[in-house]
């Protein structure tokens, strides 16, 4: 299941890190992303969740943490880049 390309650059940089991860993972209709153990992991692009803001985020934030996961959420910044090595070790730090 292919998403974005930085949504695949993520993909193989959690997979070159991480054991089990799971893409697309569903609550309830909605789809996360990724998820590794107890946490959930967005990518977020600038547009859809800072011009626009997504009225998903929300929902999404709060389903997760009624279903006993932590939702952290990887953002491109205003040039559309994300800063894949800051947001590796963040995850990490969280696992």
């Amino acid at each position: 299941m292919g998403g974005s390309v930085k949504e695949e650059k993520m993909y193989e940089l959690l997979n070159e890190n991480f054991n089990k991860v799971e893409r697309q993972h569903e609550i309830n209709g909605y789809f996360y992303d990724f998820k590794i153990g107890d946490l959930l992991i967005e990518v977020d692009g600038y547009y859809w969740h800072k011009v626009i803001e997504d009225t998903n985020d929300e929902t999404k934030r709060r389903l997760a943490k009624q279903n006993g996961y932590d939702l952290y959420r990887v953002e491109e910044n205003e040039n559309r880049n994300i800063n894949y090595s800051k947001e590796l070790a963040q995850i990490k730090s969280i696992l």
